[in-house]
């Protein structure tokens, strides 16, 4: 198995975007795709999961025949434990919780939560028409028996966990498909008790993205795995955790995605290329690092960023970049203090709730620098990097044989992140209200950028759901400045262009 791994946790991507993506994969080399449907399906019985860009059963039914036909092989990935916040987060959903509080994943003890995420698998198998594998998920499930009420399961929660998984299994088993599963909560629980307990046509996904050569310690949990009888398909990541919102860690993921694809080729049952839609960078700017796994997968070199990007830009733009490997280094070098995924957009419910935490947020990054003055210097110098960034970057667009245009979707975060240190900058300086309108007239030129770039990859509904993500805090900042004296109900519609 070589495959690739898209979330839909976010945004939706438009079906003929999602399909040419696909034949460029298989020209890569891939040969599966395993597709995290998340909300972005009308599950029948449960109609109000669904997100309004969710495509009908016959379009989702017909681009995976044409993705059959092309020669990828498609894996549905529905969560059957964890990861269910999509469900769990609607009232409707509130009795399967464990606790009220807890909405990350079912109540393992209620007699309705298998039936539930098994009529979610069933519908999936049925439109999908999956020919080998079927993704169950099972990750990062640590809340399980945290609430008071399943406390003498703590110290059991393996056998809670098979408890679980072992019917979802055999409802795979049944369809004549074989489940996945990510390792990491195997192990969590106590690999050496419930490893054995694992079924052996279940297929373990060993993800970890830290890995960045074959000495790794964590590596040895592949062999472990395989030492139990069971299949083992390594996963890399080429966006996750870290991530600055629009710009991916190019360091972190280039050697990962190459060295984790060599193990899992060579000395395993494949290699999965994760990419987590809740980072917000683009697909796009994550497809160097996915081409570090290809070139492993040719058994070339490419643990590097300058490796692989050059063998990236001459295969996508007919020419090899150097500028670009360096452009990509110097776009993530420094993290602001607010920019990563998820951030803003948390200030934005307390802003709409009538907290405003920019002064605390700006004290603590003085506290935590030592001084306004270094904070300032900290900035300036992001800043100073990034308008070198969009030099080489535009530098490269120019001399693309092909191509050129995706070398936009690279732009577009470096300028986000860009006016993100911009607004800290006048915030620390105390002059926002006096830069508002110069401030929120870029914002805007930004937004609009945004729209017309993503509209060419995501549905209306997904562009703008994109859009409050990067820009719908210092939309609404802006524009109460802006406008003058706005009541604290003020709706972000009525402030977007």
């Amino acid at each position: 198995m070589f495959a690739y791994h898209i979330d839909l946790k976010r945004a939706m991507w438009r079906l003929d975007y999602l399909l040419e993506f696909m034949r460029r994969l298989k020209q890569w080399g891939f040969n599966s795709v395993v597709l995290e449907i998340e909300d972005k399906f009308r599950f029948s019985r449960h109609p109000s999961l669904a997100h309004s860009d969710s495509p009908t059963h016959g379009q989702w039914r017909e681009w995976a025949r044409s993705c059959r036909d092309i020669g990828i092989d498609v894996v549905p990935l529905v969560q059957t434990l964890g990861h269910l916040e999509f469900a769990l987060n609607k009232p409707a959903y509130a009795h399967l919780r464990e606790e009220a509080g807890l909405r990350h994943h079912v109540d393992v003890t209620n007699p309705g939560s298998v039936p539930f995420v098994l009529e979610l698998v069933q519908e999936a198998i049925d439109v999908f028409q999956p020919e080998k594998f079927f993704h169950v998920g099972g990750d990062e499930t640590a809340e399980l028996a945290a609430g008071g009420r399943l406390e003498s399961w703590r110290e059991r929660r393996g056998e809670l966990y098979l408890k679980h998984m072992l019917p979802v299994f055999e409802h795979v088993r049944s369809r004549g498909l074989r489940p996945m599963l990510w390792h990491d909560m195997v192990f969590k629980y106590g690999g050496a008790g419930i490893l054995p307990e694992i079924p052996k046509d279940v297929v373990m996904v060993h993800w970890d993205y830290s890995i960045i050569d074959g000495d790794s310690p964590s590596l040895q949990k592949t062999e472990e795995m395989k030492a139990a009888g069971l299949d083992v398909v390594t996963a890399s990541a080429n966006r996750c955790a870290g991530d600055q919102t629009g710009v991916p860690k190019v360091s972190r993921h280039v050697p990962n995605c190459h060295c984790l694809a060599r193990k899992g080729i060579e000395e395993a049952s494949g290699t999965l290329v994760t990419s987590w839609a809740i980072r917000h960078n683009h697909p796009e700017t994550n497809m160097s690092a996915t081409f570090a796994a290809v070139l492993a997968s040719r058994g070339l070199p490419g643990d590097t960023v300058e490796a692989a990007h050059d063998a990236w830009t001459e295969e996508v733009f007919g020419v090899a970049m150097p500028a670009f490997a360096a452009a990509a280094r110097q776009a993530e070098k420094g993290v602001l203090p607010i920019g990563r995924a998820g951030q803003w957009r948390q200030r934005l419910v307390w802003l709409e709730e009538g907290a405003d935490r920019l002064e605390k947020d700006i004290a603590d990054m003085v506290q935590s620098m030592g001084s306004a003055a270094e904070v300032k210097a900290f900035l300036d110098g992001l800043r100073a990097g990034y308008a070198e960034a969009l030099k080489a970057f535009n530098r490269c667009r120019s001399e693309a044989e092909r191509n050129g245009d995706l070398v936009d979707f690279w732009i577009e975060g470096v300028e986000l992140q860009d006016f993100y240190a911009e607004f800290l900058l006048s915030a620390l300086a105390g002059n926002l209200r006096e830069r508002a309108s110069e401030l929120h007239k870029r914002l805007l030129g930004l937004v609009t950028t945004t729209r017309g770039l993503f509209s060419r990859t995501y549905p209306p509904a997904s562009v703008e759901d994109e859009i409050m993500w990067r820009y719908g805090y210092h939309l609404e900042y802006l524009g109460r400045l802006t406008i003058g004296s706005v009541p604290q109900n003020v709706k972000k519609q009525d402030i977007l262009p």
